[in-house]
């Protein structure tokens, strides 16, 4: 029996519609959490910041909420992401030449995309000390996971062949130097983050070193630099890692906003010092906003 499509034609399609699609979706749903508190609390927020309440409801639908708020995986499951993409990612051009699809290549975007995610798994493993009773939704999981799927394969299918082209040269050196900076920086904040739990203590402390002095979450802000770089390899013509980045800087600036609140709850005696941070940006505005709004 004829196939109605070839692989190559449905490959041809997941990277025009179906990954479009799916980063519309999560960038979408984003924006719906955040409109309902409740839905907030359920879905968005994870780690230190998630407080999901069983009690209180005092509707069916609520009650439902909070049913759903509950089916949580730890947040250390982070891990599984790095772990999937670092095979994810090369396994694409292995495959492609095993059964000749013609649709993958090996580029230097593909190739800092592997790094990404290979630094991020050493990072995970052996620099981040992820404690097994903060949580996260297991939705938030299942679409972490489906989000580097759709990364490797829009980062494989894209034909960036090398270009004598003074332009381009010039593009992929700034690229290259960003994505090694920006790399760099993340680096060192996740170990200035996991030096708070030097001792082997898993509870919570302040971090006050290097770009934490400037703001909440320079380690966010510096992934958001990452994705740019991508998109920047690409010269800016994929469609699909504009849409990357756009989700990634919702998600994390999102998740920035919830780390700062935070910390100002948490610890009320550092508020001063808090509030000459922003929540995400290193650069730029030094306070999330006038106090009365925080």
């Amino acid at each position: 029996m004829t196939p109605i499509i070839s692989f190559h034609q449905f490959l041809v399609f997941l990277v025009g519609y179906l990954i479009p699609i799916y980063y519309l979706l999560m960038t979408s749903g984003i924006f719906l959490t955040l409109m309902l508190p409740q839905l907030t609390e359920a879905f968005a927020k994870y780690g230190k910041s998630r407080n999901v309440q069983e009690e209180g409801s005092d509707s069916d639908l609520k009650k439902f909420i909070n049913f759903l708020g509950q089916l949580t995986v730890p947040k250390s499951y982070f891990r599984h992401y790095y772990w999937f993409a670092s095979i994810w990612n090369p396994s694409l051009f292995v495959l492609d030449k095993l059964f000749s699809w013609n649709f993958f290549n090996v580029s230097l975007l593909s190739l800092f995309v592997q790094l990404q995610f290979m630094r991020r798994l050493y990072e995970v493993r052996y620099v981040q000390k992820l404690s097994n009773q903060a949580q996260m939704h297991v939705l938030h999981y299942i679409l972490g996971l489906g989000h580097y799927f759709c990364l490797a394969i829009t980062a494989n299918s894209l034909d960036t062949k090398c270009s004598t082209n003074f332009g381009s040269i010039l593009l992929a050196s700034i690229s290259s130097v960003l994505f090694s900076w920006a790399s760099f920086n993340q680096f060192k904040a996740h170990l200035a983050l996991a030096n708070l739990r030097a001792s082997g203590k898993m509870d919570y402390s302040l971090p006050c070193e290097g770009y934490f002095k400037k703001c909440s979450s320079p380690h966010y802000f510096f992934e958001i630099l990452v994705y740019f770089s991508f998109v920047s390899l690409a010269e800016f013509q994929s469609l699909n890692l504009w849409l990357a980045l756009v989700f990634v800087i919702c998600n994390l600036t999102t998740t920035a906003y919830f780390t700062h609140s935070w910390y100002l709850q948490t610890f009320p005696e550092n508020r001063e010092t808090l509030l000459q941070r922003h929540p995400i940006l290193v650069f730029g505005p030094s306070s999330l906003g006038s106090k009365k709004n925080i």
